[in-house]
């Protein structure tokens, strides 16, 4: 005796976990994209502070800073490209609306 089962039903995905499994990839990669770029800017933060820090008095002075205002320049540095401020919209790189706030 032999058995021929053959199936003509087509087997389809359930939509309400297809858009759960979704969002999680959705989430996942949100999640994901943030910590990189968190990462990302704190780097760029240490790096530009680490190259200030590393200039001479008299170059400092050229960009109009002294050595103790190198962490709160660097910060305002890296929130100014965060908030997509650049250079061409400040008017250069020591535009005094840009830098000094």
């Amino acid at each position: 005796m032999a058995f021929s089962v053959h199936s003509t039903a087509t087997i389809r995905p359930d939509k309400a976990n297809l858009g759960t499994v979704s969002n999680a990839i959705y989430r996942f990669a949100a999640r994901s994209t943030a910590m990189a770029k968190s990462v990302l800017k704190a780097i760029h933060a240490a790096r530009t502070k680490s190259v200030l820090a590393n200039m001479s008095d008299q170059q400092l002075a050229a960009i109009g800073i002294t050595r103790s205002e190198i962490l709160q320049y660097a910060e305002r540095l890296i929130a100014q490209e965060t908030d997509g401020k650049n250079q061409d919209q400040c008017g250069g790189p020591q535009s005094e609306d840009c830098l000094r706030t």
